[in-house]
């Protein structure tokens, strides 16, 4: 368990706090769930790249400290000033981006490889993944992201079913016990997914748009001499 020294004690229930520990590692998929949730309530903008998205590390951080602390709540830690705020950012950051998977189509999950192919996941599957997004915002009373590309929430749950559809002993049993990174990861999976799929919608249709002959409703204009 680490601790963060803080430069400007806080008051949390009577008792000035300098230190408060944390831990990403006991992290569960319903606290990054819920940091994701509170992250992205009221917020006008939805970043389309979490790994540069303050407000979400700073959640992120806050689920690490909550869940090794029962007595601090978000609120206290809201109380959190200067450069203290950079460090609940910072830390969130390198816990999000470090999970990153050096090997593409593999995902080492609780210390097991396991292989996926996303041409095995099914359109039955994608529906249930955005089911239980939506289901997951509903239970913690948070609106749910309407875009894919955007939704966290959705990229874990459709993560799970590309890695089940290629792994069947990877249960809903096993995907409820990943804590820390290993939940970031199918986040990830889904997420590339996503974005991946646009890639190359973009792709395809570009040479097309490109080779097309001008309407004839196009005209053009000359500046008179």
């Amino acid at each position: 368990m680490k601790q963060i020294q803080l430069k400007k004690p806080i008051l949390i229930n009577g008792e000035e706090r300098t230190v408060i520990s944390y831990n990403f590692g006991k992290l569960d998929k319903d606290d990054i769930l819920s940091a994701i949730a509170n992250a992205r309530f009221n917020k006008e903008f939805f970043s389309a790249l979490p790994e540069t998205d303050n407000v979400l590390h700073m959640w992120l951080t806050y689920a690490a400290i909550m869940k090794v602390n029962p007595d601090i709540s978000s609120m206290d830690l809201e109380r959190i000033c200067g450069k203290d705020c950079v460090t609940l950012v910072n830390l969130g950051g390198e816990f999000f981006r470090s999970a990153k998977e050096e090997k593409e189509s593999t995902v080492q999950l609780k210390g097991t490889d396991y292989e996926y192919d996303e041409n095995n996941l099914t359109a039955e599957m994608y529906i249930k993944a955005d089911a239980e997004s939506r289901e997951c915002a509903n239970k913690i009373q948070k609106p749910s992201v309407v875009y894919a590309t955007n939704d966290l929430a959705f990229h874990l749950y459709l993560g799970y079913h590309m890695v089940n559809a290629s792994n069947p002993q990877f249960t809903a049993s096993e995907f409820s016990s990943l804590r820390g990174k290993d939940v970031i990861k199918l986040i990830n999976i889904g997420r590339n997914f996503i974005l991946g799929a646009l890639v190359e919608d973009y792709h395809q249709e570009s040479p097309a748009s490109s080779s097309e002959e001008p309407s004839e409703d196009i005209h053009e204009f000359t500046t008179a001499e």
